[in-house]
């Protein structure tokens, strides 16, 4: 039994707290901020574990939408993997263009102190296949070494999917024993095998939310990995870990205020506020205000909510109808 995503209100909200903790660690920690407001800075610093958030939130909704269209490897795998390219790329090209057209009027704006843009076309490609760390080549968005991660683990599911949904508890702890090997043994922050644990809390939650498996086994699993998080990242992880596989199973059916708005532009906000913040807090550096810093921050939060604004409907929202239109069976 699946529960239908639409009714699942948590998951809208707890994106909305994710992106908002991202965009407020990455506009509250520069350099600068941090000198002017060291404690403030600090605390803001531990946004970024909206990332394992994302990434517990993924290894809940994967399966779930497996689920409802009883997933079968050889009828199922590419139009699913389809689906999610039309789904989630044509925001992130946009993404990357636009940080292109940034980082090339920043180079070429007097006062320029940092290394010369001079991007190649092998760069752009390996943008968009998200290898570039495979071969030297540094992101022109730091935030996409996370969607490289949720790329590789979109091409697992593909193959190890129906060991997780298959009703046969061997099949199951096969599977669990895989991604608990692999996340031991291959510790390579470019590969999904050291953040396996967080989408495993999600498989967790899945399974129990679904009726798949009991309490013990659920909270037997959980304990494991969140285990496994604290050991292959560190405590903070693990501790982010768990409160998102508890906010997931929260009664909840009615949309949270503000957060589940922040929830539905969660992605295009994710990937265009670094861009955003960078230029604001550079930008601000040149001003000869006491208080510049905090100024930056606040302006750099509200420019990344307008931008995200404008990235959801221009692209995101397109490619949303896009992708519904590619034939899956429910």
């Amino acid at each position: 039994m699946t529960v239908p995503l639409a009714r699942l209100e948590t998951i809208q909200g707890l994106r909305g707290i994710a992106a908002s903790m991202v965009v407020v660690a990455h506009a509250a920690t520069g350099q600068d901020f941090m000198a002017a407001f060291p404690t403030l800075g600090t605390i803001a610093s531990y946004g970024t574990l909206g990332v394992p958030v994302f990434f517990v939130i993924s290894g809940f909704v994967i399966p779930h939408m497996m689920a409802a269209m009883d997933y079968r490897i050889g009828r199922d795998a590419w139009p699913f993997l389809l689906r999610r390219v039309v789904r989630l790329e044509p925001p992130y090209v946009a993404m990357v263009l636009l940080a292109f057209v940034i980082a090339f009027a920043a180079a070429h704006t007097p006062g320029y102190r940092g290394a010369p843009f001079a991007p190649s076309p092998e760069y752009f490609l390996l943008q968009f296949l998200y290898v570039g760390p495979w071969f030297g080549v540094s992101w022109i968005n730091d935030v996409a070494w996370t969607l490289a991660i949720e790329f590789q683990y979109y091409l697992l599911m593909l193959l190890a999917a129906p060991l997780l949904l298959a009703p046969s508890y061997r099949k199951q702890a096969l599977f669990f024993i895989a991604a608990i090997g692999l996340s031991l043994f291959i510790h390579d922050p470019r590969a999904i095998f050291l953040y396996l644990p967080c989408f495993a809390v999600g498989f967790a939650v899945f399974l129990y939310r679904s009726k798949r498996v009991g309490f013990a086994a659920f909270m037997a699993l959980v304990v494991l990995f969140i285990g496994l998080a604290a050991f292959n990242i560190d405590i903070p992880y693990a501790i982010a870990t768990a409160f998102a596989a508890g906010a997931i199973l929260a009664p909840l059916r009615r949309p949270l205020p503000v957060l589940s708005g922040l929830g539905a532009i969660s992605y295009s906000l994710y990937l265009i506020h670094l861009p955003v913040v960078a230029r604001i807090s550079n930008l601000s550096m040149r001003l000869p205000w006491s208080w510049n810093q905090t100024l930056a921050a606040v302006a750099a939060v509200a420019a990344s909510l307008l931008a995200a604004i404008a990235l959801w409907y221009l692209a995101e929202r397109p490619a949303h109808a896009w992708a519904r239109r590619i034939a899956v069976r429910r």
